[in-house]
């Protein structure tokens, strides 16, 4: 009867393992999804739908804005953080000549909250 039990629960180990082992493979892959759009960088020219998705991104206060790559804490950067608009030839700062050709490919079509 002891070995029994014995077998039983090594066996029972062992499922579990299993179970686990799928289940953080599932998780991994999901995330490798997730960071493969995210590396998909998207260069200009932009289309119209793609702008205005940046831009609604840009204002959505759950998330991170791109900024400017310069000074962003001089006089002419009036909002304090330099935060960029989204054009047809890539992001630029309203407040002084720093441009940025490049976006994630995964913000051009994440819904954005509150528009």
């Amino acid at each position: 009867m002891r070995r029994r039990r014995t077998v039983l629960g090594y066996f029972m180990a062992k499922v579990r393992d299993v179970l686990f082992q799928r289940k953080m493979e599932a998780m991994a892959d999901r995330c490798a999804q997730e960071i493969e759009a995210m590396g998909n960088l998207l260069r200009p020219p932009w289309t119209p739908e793609q702008v205005e998705a940046l831009n609604a991104a840009q204002r959505d206060p759950s998330r991170h804005p791109y900024t400017c790559g310069n000074n962003r804490t001089d006089a002419r950067h009036t909002d304090g953080e330099g935060v960029l608009v989204a054009t047809p030839d890539g992001w630029v700062c309203p407040f002084c000549d720093y441009r940025q050709p490049w976006c994630h490919g995964a913000d051009t079509f994440r819904p954005v909250s509150g528009e």
